[in-house]
């Protein structure tokens, strides 16, 4: 019987094949219980060294070695193709840090770069010398790529008849052979720093402030290419070998974010470090891509094909997930959300995005169906109150965007409206409109703001109170009537003598007749203007309100304005459906340091058993007077109430504690702070600076389709222009560096008619002469191969 039998043995104890014992600081391993290798514990390389021979040998499999040396197998898999592949080095543990002597550590760099500013030392054969001198064995070729990465050196190159020429341009006479850096520390004269004080100011000035500062010109000169860092080497090799991208489409929007101020509207507002891998407008240009390929969140993000949407920004990658999510923390702090809303309208008003003269107002509320403690709103959509935010969207008569705010949902619309208002004439006055234009404003909202103190306040006839006596919230208003369904049915149908014809963008035209009333009167508002309207097959009835004088306003006019009001509400679908409005990056909370007042739920609980108290009151009641009925004339006052002692006794008990709970009701307060209501329990608001950071964008987005679209239908039909530009910006394409232009060919369609419309959209963009946003600022060409 062999000896792997007799140790498994019925009442022997079953030892193991490969055993690792550790004693006075020494490791030793056992096989069959007969020593196999022993080695010093701290000699990790040994320890590998016997796990490969015992495996190398046939003596044991992985799993057994796993266990025997108590390491992970996968440690043990790397260990043996670390030693087939190199021996026994490769078992050694190698220093980390560099592994040649060529390697620059950032240590290193900042040594040549102190040695060539501060000691002075402007010769290669120096700088070696003296980092010899500590230690250091560095070559001439890696001191001058440090200073070349660093812009001390510019590379370029002089070759003479006879002999190779020095790099660099001499400080001394041309004889001496030594090579030099390019700058000296002569003195200058006081004139010359003087001159080059006031153009690095004028710089400073321009880049502080995107009013004076220009677009960037086309250079027909390539930079060398000393004035780019090793990545934007690596960028612009790319592009001259030539790159697919998926994206490519995207490129054609740098037109349009060229001439309406993108990049200039936002860095007029936000001043971000530098410092970091990818610049504000890398970053912000990156969102404004984001929206147009449709990515629904942040995370989702992730899915992007990173090189190729690199070519976008002008980087070889795109940004991770992580320094977006960081970007928007570093937004929140600079809390730049109103002023950068404000500075958007503005600019839609400059560059005649938006109309100034009529506006639209309504409200899109956001559910959130988390667990913070926010306040609530009523979500008209579900029918019932929930947590939530709401926007206010302001467009102009043609819907093109104009302002937004983003608030709690607690917020009611009415005193929006005036606040809204004073802020449309604020940037206007800002944008350079007229006093006089400023002050001629429409103003078109729904019913949800139908308020008699409302139309005091907007109303220029009304100066009352101090809210209604401020010029900057008087306006003209124009909104549907509430409550007037029935008195509308009542008009009799000859009134309807009049008509007008109402034409849609898309939806064919109709004609509504109407009818004008001048002695309609208005609850807490007095007389108000009135027109009446009739519709449809089914004659549907509706009344407009007005404060508009007629010679202000025609009927006509006020019909055609209300009716086209459901172009606001296709424009919050629009941002709703195609560039996700509702999405938030994140909820972040703040303390409500004063918590708002709730309902007493004590007083609630009271009020509630008092109702029922009030009912079990009139039940009994009710049967003793079914009690009288029955009894008639057979029974007098007294012997009823001693035959029915149980209800009389019951109905004034009942009274009687109704009458102590409503004493107390009385004397607890109606309202207490929410905390006080929920058991400590604050409740908290959204902070909205990340959000309002990306609808600004948002926003602007869905501006560029809509020009996007004004120029495509010069090419195309009207019904499908959407779509078809959507197939157009989202083709792949080749993108490739040639000579200074930088060349985008689309891939084809195989519809004609979409190739038709691509081809000759390429063409009206190229007559814009437009250029990427990056640093190169290189020259562009669309074309459809």
């Amino acid at each position: 019987m062999g000896k792997d039998a007799e140790l498994s043995l019925p009442g022997l104890p079953q030892r193991k094949k490969i055993e690792v014992i550790e004693s006075e600081g020494k490791k030793k391993v056992l096989l069959r219980e007969q020593p196999f290798m022993t080695w010093a514990s701290e000699d990790e390389s040994a320890s590998r060294m016997a796990i490969v021979q015992l495996y190398e040998l046939g003596f044991a499999t992985q799993e057994e070695l796993s266990d025997a040396f108590q390491v992970h197998i996968k440690s043990i898999y790397n260990y043996i193709n670390a030693y087939k592949a190199d021996g026994v080095r490769g078992l050694i543990d190698q220093p980390r840090g560099p592994k040649q002597e060529w390697k620059l550590v950032p240590s290193l760099k900042a040594e040549i770069l102190r040695l060539l500013l501060l000691e002075g030392i402007t010769t290669y054969e120096g700088i070696q010398k003296r980092l010899e001198e500590k230690g250091q064995k560095v070559s001439i070729e890696s001191i001058r790529q440090v200073l070349i990465e660093n812009g001390f050196v510019r590379e370029r190159i002089e070759i003479d008849e006879s002999k190779q020429g020095s790099l660099f341009e001499y400080l001394e006479k041309e004889d001496d052979w030594q090579l030099k850096l390019p700058f000296v520390w002569e003195e200058k004269p006081k004139t010359q720093i003087n001159e080059i004080e006031k153009v690095k100011e004028a710089e400073t000035e321009k880049k502080n402030n995107p009013d004076i500062l220009g677009l960037p010109r086309m250079t027909s000169q390539r930079k060398d290419r000393s004035h780019y860092s090793p990545v934007e080497r690596i960028h612009l090799d790319l592009l001259e070998r030539g790159e697919y991208s998926t994206y490519a489409g995207g490129l054609l929007y740098l037109p349009l974010l060229q001439q309406y101020n993108f990049l200039p509207i936002i860095r007029k507002v936000i001043k971000t470090d530098e410092g970091n891998d990818y610049t504000l407008e890398q970053l912000c240009l990156t969102f404004f891509y984001y929206n147009i390929f449709g990515f629904s969140s942040i995370e989702n993000f992730k899915t992007a094909y990173s090189e190729e949407f690199g070519l976008l920004i002008g980087k070889v990658n795109s940004p991770s997930i992580f320094t977006l999510r960081r970007f928007l923390e570093d937004i929140q702090r600079l809390n730049p959300g109103e002023r950068l809303i404000e500075e958007f309208a503005r600019w839609y008003l400059l560059s005649e995005i938006a109309e100034w003269g009529v506006v639209y107002i309504d409200e899109h509320f956001i559910p959130y169906y988390g667990k913070e403690l926010i306040s609530m709103g009523f979500f008209t959509t579900h029918n019932k109150p929930l947590k939530g935010s709401l926007h206010y969207f302001v467009t102009d008569r043609n819907f093109n965007p104009l302002l937004f705010l983003l608030r709690s949902s607690s917020e009611d619309i009415i005193p929006k409206i005036p606040e809204i208002i004073k802020k449309l004439r604020k940037i206007a006055r800002e944008a350079g409109i007229k006093e006089e234009e400023v002050k001629n404003l429409t103003v078109i909202f729904d019913r949800g703001a139908y308020s008699g103190d409302l139309f005091r306040i907007l109303d220029k006839e009304h100066k009352q109170d101090e809210k209604e006596k401020d010029e900057d919230t008087k306006v003209k208003f124009i909104t549907w009537a509430k409550y007037a369904d029935q008195w509308v049915n009542d008009i009799k149908e000859e009134k309807f003598n009049q008509s007008t014809k109402i034409e849609y963008e898309v939806q064919k035209p109709e004609e509504v007749k109407y009818f004008e009333d001048d002695k309609k009167k208005m609850s807490k508002y007095g007389k108000i203007r009135t027109v009446v309207i009739q519709s449809g097959r089914k004659k549907k009835r509706m009344a407009i309100y007005t404060n508009a004088k007629k010679e202000e306003v025609s009927c006509e006019e006020i019909i055609r304005l209300m009716c086209r009001r459901w172009g606001e509400e296709n424009y919050i679908k629009t941002l709703k459906l195609n560039y996700l409005i509702d999405y938030s990056p994140g909820f972040v909370t703040e303390e409500i340091e004063e918590q708002p007042l709730v309902d007493n739920p004590e007083v609630v609980k009271l009020k509630q058993k008092k109702a029922e108290l009030a009912a079990k009151i009139q039940k009994a009641k009710a049967e003793i007077g079914e009690k009288v009925i029955e009894a008639g004339e057979k029974l007098n006052g007294q012997e009823l109430r001693e035959k029915h002692k149980g209800l009389f006794v019951e109905a004034i008990g009942t009274d009687a504690e109704k009458l102590l709970i409503g004493q107390k009701i009385g004397e607890l307060p109606e309202e207490i702070p929410f905390d006080e209501a929920h058991e400590g329990r604050r409740q908290v608001r959204f902070n909205y600076e990340r959000k309002c950071f990306l609808d600004c964008i948002k926003v602007f987005t869905c501006a560029m389709d809509k020009k996007m679209c004004e120029i495509l239908l010069n090419y195309h039909d009207r019904e499908d222009v959407w779509p078809t530009l959507a197939m157009i910006v989202r083709r792949g394409g080749f993108v490739k560096l040639e000579g200074n232009k930088l060349y985008v060919r689309l891939r084809g369609f195989k519809n004609q008619i979409i190739d038709y419309a691509a081809r000759h959209l390429c063409e009206d963009l190229n007559k814009m002469e437009p250029f990427t946003l990056d640093k190169f600022h290189f020259p562009l060409h669309y074309e459809v191969v």
